[in-house]
């Protein structure tokens, strides 16, 4: 057998390795909600399926126009196709680390793309601050549709996580646009790393703040480009908080007891929530909100269902594509000789 045979065996073996693993990772991701998701999708009305799926993708596809923009100030060549398979690419490791690998995946494929880590990093965390006002100003403009429809023992709740999402965004825009504030933080810094003795980790943080302020001065002064991503983000919100409404219409054929303007209002109360109220053992906090607001309007048991349908398209359908983005890029590694990321 010659070294071109061996060579071919040799790839052939890690496609076949890498695929199992694959459909481990989709056994293991799936196995407790599959045939949950699978008795839904036979109940529900198939038009109301591919709307739910078609506003899962637009999400992610206006997610990867919004890295675009940014990406193309520091590569004039930088096209929308690379910004969205990049947000696609880290779907699959937002899906596995349950998000906390979602940035370090996009700052992962941006430097690929030629866009070096510490200014990938610094636009993400512009991007990150930016969708996090359109939140707050999503629940702002809707605020009248919503209130009348929550029970007063929640009002705590959302008044807390309308204050805490304010104090979030102020830190990130002090950070992005404030030399005095990164001088606090990096004394800060200093005195914490001074006591651990990782003070070489200091410089790193610096070049960072650095970069974000120069991409927060030059953002901030393009007024359009701010406009057009703003908008951007809250037609991203909308394809998710529109969800709940067209699910309840195709478990039950049925109007909703609530109108459309509303069913948006709640989902973005949701949003603003997520991660405020603490969740029980096995459920997340999106589920947990979601149960605790739409529960009294749609009964529990429509609830369970519109539920596994928002989530079929806000997390699930996005991490099976993520695969098959993460799939395509290692089969061309291999097929092409180069070293595979792990």
């Amino acid at each position: 057998m010659d070294s071109k045979e061996v060579k071919t065996g040799y790839k052939g073996i890690r496609i076949i390795g890498f695929i199992s693993l694959m459909l481990l990772l989709i056994y293991l991701f799936f196995k407790d909600t599959y045939v949950e998701i699978g008795l839904q999708l036979k109940t529900a009305a198939l038009g109301g399926i591919l709307l739910i799926a078609l506003l899962g993708i637009a999400y992610v596809i206006c997610e990867g126009i919004l890295v675009a923009i940014f990406a193309k100030k520091h590569r004039a060549t930088y096209t929308y196709k690379e910004g969205i398979l990049t947000v696609w690419y880290a779907t699959f490791y937002k899906g596995i680390t349950f998000g906390s690998g979602t940035k370090v995946a996009q700052m992962y494929m941006l430097n690929e793309q030629g866009i070096p880590l510490g200014i990938s990093g610094s636009f993400l965390t512009l991007n990150y601050a930016l969708h996090k006002l359109c939140v707050l100003l999503y629940m702002s403009l809707t605020i009248s549709g919503w209130q009348q429809h929550l029970a007063h023992s929640y009002t705590g709740y959302i008044y807390f996580g309308y204050g805490l999402n304010l104090v979030i965004i102020g830190c990130l825009v002090l950070a992005c646009t404030w030399k005095r504030f990164h001088e606090l933080i990096l004394w800060l810094l200093r005195k914490g790393l001074e006591a651990i003795n990782k003070i070489e980790l200091y410089e790193g943080v610096e070049a960072f703040l650095v970069d974000l302020e120069k991409e927060s001065r030059t953002f901030f002064k393009a007024k359009g480009r701010l406009i057009i991503c703003t908008l951007l983000n809250l037609i991203k919100l909308s394809c998710w908080y529109m969800i709940p409404y067209i699910a309840y219409w195709s478990m039950t054929r049925e109007m909703s007891p609530i109108d459309f303007w509303e069913g948006m209002a709640l989902t973005s109360v949701m949003n603003l929530l997520v991660g405020v109220i603490p969740a029980p053992v096995g459920m997340g906090s999106s589920e947990l909100v979601y149960l605790m607001l739409f529960s009294s309007l749609f009964g529990k048991l429509t609830t369970d269902s519109t539920m596994l349908l928002y989530r079929m398209a806000s997390y699930y359908l996005p991490f099976l594509i993520g695969i098959g983005v993460v799939m395509m890029r290692r089969f061309n590694k291999i097929r092409e000789g180069e070293p595979c990321e792990t």
